[in-house]
C-alpha cells in the first residue's frame, strides 16, 4: 500500500515529524515499511512566462524562446516541445538544476547556433510516472495556469509534488489500515496526535434503481443516484493526490469516486445509468477480458467479483 505523507498530514497532526521519523514509528508499531521516495526530484526550478516563441532557424521542430522568469530575468531557451507557444506559462529548470529523474544537470549551451540558458520541463522530467499522465503530457512540456507568477520558485508545491510516498506492507490482520483515514487513526494512536475524521452524510434510500449481489464475496452492494451535476471542477490538489497514489485523473465524477475510495478504503464506482442495461448485480461467475477505465485490459477468472448488467461487465469488484 502506498500512501502520501502530505495527504496523511491532512488527517493526523504530523507537525515536527519527518517522513523518515514516521517510517521509523510505523516500523516499531509493527508495520513493514518497504520503502519511500520523493514524488518529484528537482531543484532550481521557477515559473516562466513565454513572451516570444520563434521557429529555430536551423531546425524544423525546435523553437527559440524568450522566457520571463521574474527575478531571474528574461532567458533565451531553445525548446523542442510540440505544445510550447507564446504566452504559455511553463516550468523552467534554471542553469545548475539537477533533474535526477533523467540524470541531467542543466548547463548553459548553444543548440544549433542559438544560446540556451535553461530548459522547459515536462512532469516526466521531474520524476512523475508516465502511467498517471495523459498522452499529451508525456509528449510535451507541462503548461501551468495563466494565473502563475513568473519567477515563483515554489514549483513543486504549486504542482502538489512536494510530497513523499511511503510504501507500507499492511498485514492481513490489519485491514483497518488499508485506507488513508484508517492509517491516520493508527498513526494518531502511535504518536498520541490529534486525528481529523471524515464528515458523515445522511443519504435517503430510494427504489429508483435496483442493485443486488449473488456472491458470498460481496456482502453488501448499495447504490445512490446523483443527478443535475454540471460544471464540476476537481481541485488540482485532489488530482495530485490521485497521481501520487498511481491513479490517473479521468473525469470529475470518476476522480471523486477514486479519491473517496482512497480515503475510506471502501470500494466505490461511478456508473452512467444511460449506459446500464437493466439491474446491476455483483457476481463471481464471469470469465473473460474486461477493459477498465484506466484503459488497461484485465483477465477475469471465475471467483473474481464483477459488477455486471444484463449484457456486460460494468466494473471490477473491490
Amino acid at each position: 500500500m502506498i500512501v502520501s505523507y502530505k495527504l496523511l498530514s491532512k488527517f493526523v497532526d504530523l507537525e515536527g515529524i519527518t517522513p523518515d521519523e514516521l517510517c521509523d514509528k510505523l516500523t516499531f508499531a509493527g508495520f513493514e515499511v518497504e520503502g519511500k521516495k520523493r514524488l518529484a526530484y528537482a531543484d532550481k526550478l521557477c515559473v516562466g512566462h513565454v513572451i516570444s516563441c520563434l521557429p529555430h532557424p536551423d531546425s524544423d521542430h525546435l523553437h527559440v524562446l524568450k522566457v520571463d522568469c521574474g527575478q531571474e530575468g528574461v532567458l533565451d531557451i531553445v525548446c523542442g516541445a510540440p505544445n510550447v507557444c507564446k504566452d504559455a506559462y511553463v516550468i523552467v529548470a534554471l542553469v545548475g538544476c539537477n533533474l535526477k529523474a533523467i540524470d541531467v544537470t542543466i548547463k548553459k549551451g548553444v543548440i544549433r547556433g542559438c544560446e540556451s540558458n535553461g530548459m522547459c520541463c515536462s512532469l516526466v522530467e521531474l520524476g512523475v510516472d508516465k502511467s498517471v499522465l495523459s498522452e499529451e503530457e508525456t509528449k510535451g512540456i507541462h503548461l501551468l495556469p495563466n494565473t502563475s507568477k513568473p519567477g515563483d520558485r515554489n514549483v513543486l508545491e504549486l504542482l502538489g509534488l512536494d510530497d513523499t510516498i511511503i510504501d507500507i506492507n499492511v498485514l492481513a490482520n490489519r485491514p483497518d489500515c488499508l485506507s488513508i483515514i484508517g492509517l491516520a487513526k493508527e498513526i494518531g494512536t502511535v504518536l498520541n496526535r490529534k486525528v481529523v475524521d471524515l464528515p458523515v452524510f445522511d443519504l435517503e434510500e430510494n427504489d429508483v434503481f435496483k442493485v443486488s449481489s449473488v456472491t458470498k464475496n460481496c456482502d453488501a452492494f448499495h447504490f445512490v443516484k446523483v443527478s443535475n451535476l454540471k460544471n464540476i471542477v476537481i481541485p488540482q490538489s485532489i488530482v495530485s493526490y490521485l497521481n501520487a497514489h498511481g491513479m490517473k485523473s479521468i473525469s470529475p465524477l470518476v476522480d471523486i469516486g477514486n479519491f473517496s475510495m482512497l480515503l475510506t478504503g471502501q470500494p466505490l464506482h461511478m456508473y452512467d445509468l444511460s449506459k446500464v442495461d437493466g439491474e446491476l448485480v455483483a457476481r463471481d461467475d464471469f470469465e473473460g477480458k474486461v477493459l477498465a477505465l484506466d484503459d488497461n485490459e484485465y483477465d477475469v477468472k471465475k471467483g473474481d467479483v464483477v459488477i455486471a448488467d444484463k449484457s456486460k461487465v460494468c466494473c471490477l469488484g473491490g
